[in-house]
């Protein structure tokens, strides 16, 4: 699900409400605010990731390892919520590279074990490319207006 949030809204109890009624069900919601300095390059993100999912942080090896690394920490769950706000600051982080978004949207879509939730002040669709990988996910969009 992507929300669009205008200026000014308040999106953030939102997602505090569902870290919460997630939480209530024995379920993590990993939170990840792309504009952390942590998360600027892709090994950093992917710390920020696992980390966040498992509530410690785990070591995580240099590119191209570190996708392995994603792919068997999310396969040895049964399922991960996940919510990356400030979405947008993708389409400025080229570092982040292709195959991270196809390990994304293959545990979203063949694996199903990620749910994704993201937080953009502009609709989802148009921050990728169309020949992105994720660009081919059919994400719901909700908008919550600003002031």
């Amino acid at each position: 699900m992507n929300v669009v949030v205008g200026a000014g809204a308040r999106w953030r109890p939102l997602f505090d409400q569902l870290r919460h009624d997630l939480a209530s069900e024995g379920r993590r919601l990993a939170r990840v605010d792309l504009q952390r300095g942590l998360t600027a390059s892709r090994r950093g993100l992917i710390g920020e990731l696992l980390a966040e999912l498992h509530g410690a942080s785990l070591p995580i090896p240099p590119e191209p390892d570190d996708l392995a690394e994603f792919d068997r920490q999310i396969a040895a769950r049964e399922k991960s919520w996940l919510a990356i706000e400030h979405f947008d600051l993708v389409a400025h982080r080229p570092q982040y590279g292709v195959d991270l978004f196809s390990a994304l949207r293959y545990h979203l879509m063949e694996s199903r074990r990620l749910v994704l939730l993201v937080q953009s002040h502009t609709p989802f669709a148009t921050l990728l490319p169309r020949a992105h990988p994720l660009s081919a996910i059919d994400m719901q969009t909700v908008e919550l207006p600003g002031r």
